[in-house]
């Protein structure tokens, strides 16, 4: 992290501010510390007064499946987990449809006293929304500072205010010449080739919840936006669906949408 700050006391006691509040959010939404809020709902199925920020982003991101008619679902983790176990080889349909009777965002009961899961062997992932949700976080964070110019990078981009000439942040897409002018907005970026399960054409990361199996869709998705949450999420769902309906969704959002073909993965 970098900041211009004219107190250099002041920027360290910021910069100290955001790795702490990083370190905080981490807690609640990763799904590789074992102590967090999200871990500690996929173990039993249920957490007792979860954070603010878990039912909040829980909340955004089931709106989010209403849209997108469950292209985006945060409870797609069973079927990721069957996938990231059987590497190479594709799992039997049989698992595939014990595992997808598992994914249901409608099934997640969500209140400020518990979040509870309607079916055991359920679990959420927030990978494909929460990155976009903390750089947001840490966006509003940098402005109660007083910082108004400001381009946050934390593998999805959000920007505010202008560069130090005046002109609006450039932000360059990846396996394209394509560079945006980022104002007051994000962007994020989905990609088969993000993660692949193995080095053989078609096992990748984006699982769509009505087959099972990872998209057909061969395409990099960019979505530009007011904030990251939804970006994020976004760019996910369009990277899964096909390309008129990709054009429906963004067209009714009335965001901008940069397409990118790959080479098959």
């Amino acid at each position: 992290m970098q900041i211009a700050h004219d107190n250099e006391a002041n920027a360290r006691r910021i910069l100290f501010d955001l790795a702490r509040e990083i370190d905080r959010l981490e807690d609640i939404f990763s799904l590789y510390r074992t102590h967090s809020a999200l871990s500690r709902l996929n173990r039993a199925g249920r957490l007792e007064n979860p954070p603010m920020e878990l039912i909040e982003l829980l909340d955004r991101a089931s709106g989010i499946s209403e849209t997108t008619a469950g292209t985006f679902d945060c409870t797609i983790q069973p079927l990721w987990q069957l996938h990231a176990r059987h590497l190479a080889a594709q799992p039997d349909e049989r698992a595939l449809d014990r595992a997808r009777a598992l994914v249901n965002y409608r099934n997640v009961d969500i209140s400020s006293r518990e979040i509870r899961f309607a079916r055991p062997g359920m679990a959420v992932t927030l990978n494909g929304i929460a990155q976009g949700y903390i750089t947001d976080q840490i966006s509003d964070r940098l402005m109660v500072h007083g910082l108004n110019d400001i381009l946050v990078n934390m593998g999805e981009i959000r920007a505010h205010g202008l560069r130090a000439d005046g002109r609006p942040w450039k932000v360059g897409i990846d396996r394209t010449e394509t560079v945006c002018n980022l104002r007051n907005a994000a962007i994020a970026t989905s990609s088969p080739d993000g993660t692949l399960f193995a080095a053989i054409p078609g096992r990748h990361h984006l699982i769509d919840p009505q087959t099972g199996h990872p998209a057909r869709q061969n395409t990099q998705i960019s979505i530009i936006a007011g904030n990251a949450t939804l970006a994020d999420a976004v760019s996910t769902a369009c990277a899964i669906l096909d390309p008129a309906s990709r054009a429906k969704l963004t067209a009714r959002l009335q965001l901008e949408c940069v397409e990118t073909a790959l080479a098959n993965t």
